[in-house]
């Protein structure tokens, strides 16, 4: 073959794509080209995973990612782990889920009156806001009492990650309007007087208070003959009566007591009833207590014989108070003194809470001295969070409610427009109110009453709202644990 026609062979090769060099050039170019291209997938691969696991430990994570849904409302896995660190205390000892159960509650009563306020016109005013206010207040007071650099870390350590100031503030908002919208809800029933009296007669004498005494003789003793051991327990019952009905004093406790230990000596002594609920009597002697034949010094054994106890119930009644009484409003402003490191106070500590709620009473003497202008020094002065939004107001007192100064000048026949400076001291707080006595308020039988028919209302109301409801799980809700 002549060089001529090899060189033509060669270049009809090229054109043919056949030549062996060219194609194994181009077989060369092509693996290195798929080389780079999975070179270059797997870097965008790594690169994404880098991002996502920035992502999902970013704090910013939690607040934008959809945990859970009630209806039309979405909340994020930080807001549920916020509702969820409300019942942290109960997770300790019934578990995580039953937080987060009751967290799904919270979400589906805020959600259901939240849409309610909504549809009726209902919004937070300037008072409600700053009742959210003095709460996110307190907890940055506590952040930085437990050497926490900033609130939200405080808060990503109590609640969990995710949980800042704006989580807290905007849940709490919807908290605070759900309760306003339940209020109304409230407020719109009217009842008729004998509505609120069926439905105290309702309560047994479970809402009455009652003082007395009761002792339990056991026979359970662990003898085999159980009804011999009933025939002696009784028949020590029988004299611890005879015994008291025989005896001397005025103090029906004391009489009872020693009418005791003379038949059963080593006794120690009878349980004592005083203001105590109906509904915490024993429940062998409630229906003896709550009869209404009762007369104070009437005392009663009474049987038992249930799966758990087999005996007699020594019972003595005094008296019942059937809280047929008005309650009553008033305003006040608190002023605390600074406790030690120790929690005690010093006697300059307490001089100094004194001298400021004296100032304040003096301020107000000195000016308009009205119920609006002592409301309105109470928003300024006061450091009661639970009413220095409220001008001070607490309405409805009952007794025992308050420190037991302050339920004395409550209850102590004040007109409207009286004036004092109390000293409150219950162990959580050592300070002076200013209170101004408002007036009384409703008959407290009617306050139960009314509370026992709004509940039974708004239960079936929320049972109502809420049937066609579910509380979905969405992809973030794996990171409510974590």
């Amino acid at each position: 073959m002549s060089a001529s026609t090899e060189r033509k062979n060669r270049i009809a090769a090229r054109e043919a794509g056949t030549d062996k060099k060219l194609l194994a050039r181009q077989e060369e170019l092509a693996k290195q080209k798929k080389s780079r291209l999975r070179w270059t997938l797997a870097m965008i691969g790594i690169a994404l995973l880098i991002l996502a696991i920035i992502v999902t430990n970013s704090a910013a994570f939690y607040r934008m990612i959809p945990a859970v849904r009630v209806g039309d409302r979405t909340f994020s896995a930080a807001e549920v782990k916020f509702f969820a660190g409300n019942y942290n205390s109960y997770a300790q000892y019934y578990g995580a889920d039953f937080a987060n159960m009751m967290a799904e509650n919270d979400m589906l009563r805020i959600a259901t009156l939240n849409k309610y306020a909504e549809e009726n016109g209902i919004a937070l005013d300037a008072d409600d806001l700053a009742s959210v206010e003095a709460q996110i207040s307190s907890m940055k007071e506590s952040a930085e009492a437990n050497g926490f650099k900033s609130v939200n870390r405080f808060l990503a350590a109590v609640f969990g990650k995710g949980v800042n100031e704006n989580v807290v503030r905007e849940m709490m908002s919807a908290s605070v309007l759900a309760d306003k919208a339940n209020q109304t809800l409230q407020d719109a029933q009217v009842y008729s007087e004998g509505q609120l009296a069926e439905a105290y007669a309702a309560f047994n004498g479970g809402k009455d208070l009652f003082d007395g005494a009761y002792f339990f003789v056991n026979a359970d003793d662990g003898s085999s003959d159980l009804t011999n051991s009933m025939s002696i327990a009784a028949a020590q019952a029988d004299s611890v009566i005879s015994a008291y009905e025989n005896g001397e004093g005025e103090d029906g406790v004391e009489r009872f007591n020693a009418a005791l230990t003379s038949v059963i000596p080593d006794a120690a002594g009878a349980s004592v009833l005083s203001g105590t609920p109906g509904s915490s009597l024993p429940a062998a002697a409630r229906d003896w207590y709550v009869d209404e034949a009762r007369q104070a010094g009437d005392v009663m054994a009474i049987r038992s014989e249930t799966d758990s106890e087999h005996g007699v119930y020594l019972v003595l009644f005094l008296n019942r108070d059937s809280n047929d009484y008005n309650t009553v409003s008033v305003r006040h402003i608190l002023f605390k003194a600074e406790a030690a490191e120790d929690g005690s106070y010093s006697e300059e500590a307490v001089a100094a809470a004194q001298a400021k709620a004296e100032e304040a009473l003096a301020q107000w003497q000195a000016g308009e001295a009205t119920e609006e202008s002592f409301a309105a020094l109470a928003n300024e002065l006061s450091e009661d969070a639970g009413s220095n939004t409220k001008g001070g107001l607490y309405e409805n007192i009952y007794r025992g409610q308050m420190v037991p100064e302050f339920d004395a000048f409550c209850f102590g026949g004040h007109q409207p427009g009286d004036v004092a400076i109390v000293h409150g001291d219950n162990g959580s707080y050592n300070g002076f109110h200013v209170i101004y006595f408002v007036g009384e308020g409703d008959s407290y039988r009617d306050v139960l009453a009314r509370e026992s028919l709004n509940n039974e209302f708004l239960g079936n109301w929320m049972a109502e709202h809420t049937k066609d409801l579910e509380v979905e799980h969405l992809g973030g809700y794996k990171l409510v644990s974590a």
